[in-house]
């Protein structure tokens, strides 16, 4: 953050040139200016100075890892070392950028997500085919119940027949 101080100034007049500039809804350098011009004998060898922010340093690139570090950290990750060998030369091909066109920062990071989006495909081809066998179940048992519901039918049908006759358990 930019900032007016003076130098050869105590911290009280500090305050005060800064509680002024405050309360005069100008700037601290107008404040001080206006206070030197005003009191130039009180001030003596007071020097206003101005401190330039200090800019945030620029994160380095990232070292690019060699291809033997890259598979390594993909096995342990849970991936193959086709699959990283494979995932290796297509980010040195895309120059280390991401999908987005955006470079890399994190080689680490992106073989992490790279597996997740991996596994969560997967998952997903694995839940459709059971999706599939889910439905085949279904099928299958609602044709066994259809052939007990018939044979139930015609059971009941064959009953009555039974019931009615004259074999009712007593002689005569």
């Amino acid at each position: 953050m930019a900032r007016w101080h003076f130098d050869n100034v105590p911290d009280d007049l500090d305050q005060e040139m800064r509680a002024i500039a405050t309360r005069d809804r100008v700037s601290l350098k107008a404040a001080v200016i206006q206070r030197l011009r005003t009191h130039e004998s009180h001030m003596g060898d007071t020097r206003l100075s101005y401190e330039k922010p200090t800019k945030t340093p620029r994160t380095p690139h990232m070292a690019k890892p060699e291809r033997e570090e890259w598979v390594r950290y993909w096995v342990e990750c849970g991936g193959t070392r086709e699959d990283g060998e494979r995932g290796y030369d297509y980010c040195l091909q895309n120059g280390w950028k991401l999908s987005n066109g955006n470079a890399m920062k994190d080689w680490r990071a992106t073989i992490r997500n790279w597996i997740a989006s991996q596994k969560k495909k997967r998952e997903e081809q694995h839940g459709q085919v059971s999706k599939a066998a889910a439905r085949d179940e279904r099928n299958k048992q609602a044709i066994i119940d259809g052939f007990r519901a018939a044979a139930r039918e015609r059971d009941e049908a064959d009953r009555p027949e039974l019931e009615s006759g004259t074999n009712d358990g007593t002689d005569g």
